[in-house]
């Protein structure tokens, strides 16, 4: 190993950059079956194998609600009307998951993982509303020595 390379692991081991992480709904399937949402993870291993701890799925569900409020006022003999828009914003549902357990993932390499995320039938699916909206958000990661690589949080719509 040269020098060079030894500066790209070593980069790599700080900023997570060791992988490209991506999640999203299995595209034979649109919608959540029997209580869970089809989900493929895939892991692009660049120039260095990775030893994976495990690889993790965090899940979160929140609404959000947009409404204007209207104020009108008598100023200088003219009426003037103020709108201002408010924001509020809930977690419906948070948790996370061990996708696999311990392996190596080999340098230039890309893995496939299907997993089933469970859906809770107590929490909404997805929605938008005039003032409302129900979002789904999922994010994979690998966790391993130095910053664990990630797909980042990524919406899915669930029907």
């Amino acid at each position: 190993m040269g020098l060079f390379d030894s500066i790209k692991k070593a980069a790599n081991f700080i900023t997570g950059n060791s992988a490209d992480v991506r999640i999203y709904l299995n595209p034979d399937v649109d919608t959540k079956i029997n209580g869970s949402l089809p989900l493929v993870i895939k892991v692009r291993v660049k120039d260095s194998e990775i030893n994976m701890n495990h690889l993790y799925l965090k899940v979160r569900a929140s609404e959000y609600v947009d409404v204007s409020k209207v104020e009108y006022e008598m100023e200088d003999g003219e009426l003037e009307r103020d709108v201002e828009t408010i924001r509020k914003s809930t977690e419906t549902y948070k948790n996370s998951y061990e996708v696999t357990g311990m392996q190596t993932l080999e340098a230039n390499t890309e893995y496939t993982f299907e997993y089933d995320c469970p859906i809770p039938h107590n929490v909404p699916l997805t929605y938008r509303g005039v003032h409302a909206r129900h979002e789904w958000e999922f994010y994979a990661g690998v966790d391993c020595a130095g910053n664990d690589p990630d797909s980042g949080w990524n919406a899915i719509e669930i029907r």
